[in-house]
């Protein structure tokens, strides 16, 4: 249920009355944009769709242009649900009380990536150099990657940020730039052409993915009628096509105290952007 302002008139007073609602009927998913919304349409309409036809809870996506605007719009509530890097959930609990509810069973870990004929054989070789990243706050690509050069292997390089994971690898195999952060799912949707041209420097520890999370809002029998859609998907094989679109293998539940507020621990507030 929401609730809405009403302007009461009583002769010559005007009052507020608040217990106005109105049953919610149809809800905006919003996707973290780390590729473009004309991808994110094709890969994630045909999984929202089936969610809202096993939950009976009218979805409809939402994709931003870049990772800054989606960033705003979730600290902003503007989204019922919202899927998010693993801390950009931290952030989103912080600022609208967002909480996860569902996730891939896999988890996340950054890599970076260099040309093959690079002679960039270790992370030291990157020292002075410049490595472009997606967005400053994307987690494996970027935020946690940048956090594990500098912090780990006090490394000092340039940032030069391209908008999205596609550009990042273009941008290494052009020699643009020296390295570039990425995960894996997004470098196994390029082409095998792309693929063949660059190696795999290093990878992050392992985090948990990042979880579909609902606003507080949103009714909790509403939400888990959407977790349990989720968590069905993995049962046969039209829903496991649904889920390898997006680079999902599983779903299974998730907590915010368990699994993504132990990140605040990791001390990335220096290099969130």
């Amino acid at each position: 249920m929401r609730t809405y302002l009403s302007h009461v008139i009583m002769g010559d007073a005007t009052t507020l009355v608040m217990d106005v609602t109105m049953a919610q009927t149809s809800y905006q998913i919003a996707i973290v944009p780390q590729f473009t919304a004309v991808e994110i349409h094709k890969s994630w309409q045909p999984l929202i769709d089936k969610i809202t036809e096993l939950s009976g809870v009218s979805l409809s996506l939402v994709a931003y242009p870049n990772i800054p605007s989606f960033e705003q719009g979730f600290k902003q509530g503007e989204a019922d649900f919202v899927y998010m890097n693993p801390y950009h959930m931290v952030m989103a609990y912080d600022a609208q009380g967002y909480l996860p509810m569902v996730r891939d069973v896999a988890l996340l870990n950054g890599i970076l990536v260099v040309r093959k004929d690079s002679g960039i054989a270790q992370i030291a070789d990157l020292a002075g150099k410049t490595i472009a990243f997606p967005a400053p706050n994307a987690f494996g690509a970027s935020l946690w990657m940048r956090a594990q050069l500098t912090k780990t292997h006090s490394v000092t390089f340039e940032e030069s940020y391209v908008g999205s994971h596609q550009t990042v690898y273009r941008q290494v195999l052009t020699g643009d730039v020296a390295a570039g952060g990425g995960i894996q799912s997004t470098l196994n949707k390029e082409s095998a052409n792309i693929r063949d041209e660059l190696n795999i420097l290093y990878q992050t520890p392992d985090v948990p993915s990042h979880p579909i999370a609902y606003h507080p809002r949103v009714n909790l029998a509403v939400a888990n009628k959407v977790r349990d859609a989720f968590l069905t998907l993995s049962q046969d094989s039209q829903g496991q096509g649904l889920l390898k679109a997006v680079q999902w293998t599983k779903p299974v539940v998730t907590e915010y105290e368990q699994e993504y507020l132990p990140l605040k621990a990791l001390k990335l507030e220096t290099f969130v952007k």
